[in-house]
């Protein structure tokens, strides 16, 4: 385990990230926490305690500007919740150094996937009002977000 200051250093670092992008609590702490050394699946855990906290802040700023679909909101619910439940469950047999390596994998998509945008016309536009779209995607993503304890939003 690596000293203390060296994780205190990696939060302070991840929540200034966090406050700057509104992403950051696994997405950056997982990879930082494997490299100093943390276990795999303390890693993983660790950021777990201010996703709750940081997604309710987010949903209320969200509904306060108007910005929720109500309905896609409810399919995404519907999709995701059972799908995180079996990817929590599944995360014991994949065991810590693999979760690292697939978060790992997964952030380095994401970074391809911001710095390579999708033309405008391949975006998802009206499939997204869709619940035979919205609940299959939103079923993948559970799973990936509750196998890698990773938020949602960060995968979306």
């Amino acid at each position: 385990m690596p000293a203390w200051p060296a994780v205190t250093a990696a939060g302070l670092v991840v929540g200034v990230l966090f406050g700057l992008f509104g992403v950051g609590g696994s997405s950056f702490a997982t990879p930082a926490l494997g490299l100093l050394g943390v276990p795999g699946l303390v890693a993983v855990a660790a950021p777990l305690p201010a996703t709750i906290p940081a997604s309710i802040v987010g949903m209320v700023a969200y509904v306060r500007r108007g910005q929720v679909e109500w309905p896609v909101a409810r399919w995404s619910i519907y999709g995701g919740v059972p799908a995180t439940i079996v990817g929590a469950l599944l995360s014991r047999f994949v065991g810590g150094r693999g979760l690292l390596i697939a978060s790992g994998i997964v952030l380095a998509l994401v970074g391809a996937r911001i710095l390579l945008p999708l033309p405008e016309s391949r975006v998802a536009g009206r499939a997204r009002q869709r619940p035979g779209v919205v609940i299959p995607a939103a079923s993948a993503i559970g799973l990936f977000t509750g196998l890698l304890a990773n938020g949602g939003g960060f995968l979306l």
